[in-house]
């Protein structure tokens, strides 16, 4: 087989579950624009069944990372797990280019060349076969700055309906439970978030409050569906070499 170079831009959990399967046979180069992949969020932690997590954590990983149940499945902070999945990414030997920003792109003997800005431990620019950018979340990039990149030279995953979701992040003492059409989730750090896509969600007691844009059809960014997607990306980008 083919030793296929594969860039992923501002990495999605759906990102790193293909960088994990990828890295097996292929050299996978992540590129985030923040300085530490994960925050802020843009995706929910949330899943409806502890099933979701089989094969993808250890029991001993799911209880590092305080996966707790919840009234409609189990909470979990999402930037905990994605910073623990791109911990394992690095140690399957992806390289995770992170504060760096794609400036150019062009076609160069079959190739696609990055031009980049970097810090100064790393390249400024790189060649890969596929650069694969995942539709299905909306990410906000510090200061306002984005990548710029052929759209001919990308590999679109994930769906582009989304929809908007409003949360709200307070002390679970103060949680009272209201009606069913918000989704409450506990974390391990003694704080719960309530979700709903209605727009007046507030608490006096917010600590933070977020707006994101969410594929629908993840169903609130479930685990089992995101999984389900990544497989199905990951046969797509590599039928397209």
């Amino acid at each position: 087989m083919k030793i296929l170079h594969i860039t992923l831009i501002e990495p999605t959990i759906q990102h790193l579950l293909i960088a994990q399967k990828l890295s097996k046979e292929h050299q996978v180069i992540i590129i985030d624009t923040h300085a530490e992949i994960g925050t802020p969020s843009f995706q929910i932690g949330w899943c409806k069944e502890a099933t979701s997590f089989k094969g993808l954590l250890t029991q001993q990983e799911i209880d590092f990372l305080q996966i707790l149940p919840s009234p409609e499945g189990y909470g979990f902070r999402i930037e905990w797990l994605i910073k623990h999945l791109v911990r394992k990414c690095v140690s399957l030997g992806v390289d995770v280019f992170s504060r760096s920003t794609i400036l150019h792109s062009k076609k160069n003997n079959g190739k696609v060349e990055l031009k980049l800005q970097s810090p100064n431990n790393l390249p400024g620019s790189i060649e890969t076969d596929i650069v694969v950018v995942d539709c299905s979340v909306e990410r906000k990039s510090p200061g306002n700055i984005y990548h710029n990149i052929d759209k001919e030279h990308v590999k679109k995953i994930g769906r582009t309906n989304l929809s908007s979701w409003y949360g709200v992040l307070l002390p679970s003492k103060h949680l009272i439970e209201q009606d069913d059409t918000r989704t409450i989730l506990h974390r391990g750090d003694g704080c719960s978030e309530i979700w709903t896509t209605d727009p007046t969600l507030h608490s006096p007691y917010a600590m933070e409050q977020w707006h994101l844009r969410i594929d629908e059809t993840l169903s609130n960014a479930q685990f089992e569906n995101i999984q389900h997607l990544a497989e199905k990306s990951l046969s797509e980008i590599i039928e397209t070499t």
